[in-house]
């Protein structure tokens, strides 16, 4: 977090240009942190509250693919099996808990035709 707060204190020391675009940013984009504002959450985060916070969201994570070309469902679907034993082992054998049918509204929904 050192190496965190350091970068975003010199902010402040940059470039005008740096700043211009990061303020032009912050304008033009409907959900954005300034620096400052990242500055000033930092000192409420610690490492316990990190691990904290990636238990839960490996819990409610919920992943979506689109495979495109060449391929066919069978094996379309093998590499959506090996992407999830892949997050699944990479976080402790944390599962993702979350249903889609309870918690997940999709905001868009898209049938695509069978392969041929």
């Amino acid at each position: 977090m050192l190496q965190i707060d350091k970068n975003l204190k010199s902010f402040v020391s940059s470039r005008p240009m740096e700043q211009a675009f990061h303020y032009l940013s912050c304008l033009l984009t409907e959900k954005i942190w300034t620096y400052d504002e990242i500055l000033r959450a930092s000192t409420y985060v610690t490492i316990n509250e990190i691990q904290k916070f990636k238990r839960i969201f490996i819990r409610k994570m919920h992943v979506e693919c689109l495979i495109y070309g060449d391929m066919s469902k069978e094996e379309a679907l093998s590499i959506i099996r090996k992407l999830e034993i892949d997050i699944i082992a990479a976080n402790n054998n944390e599962i993702p808990t979350i249903s889609m049918e309870e918690e997940m509204i999709p905001q868009r929904e898209i049938k695509l035709e069978e392969s041929k």
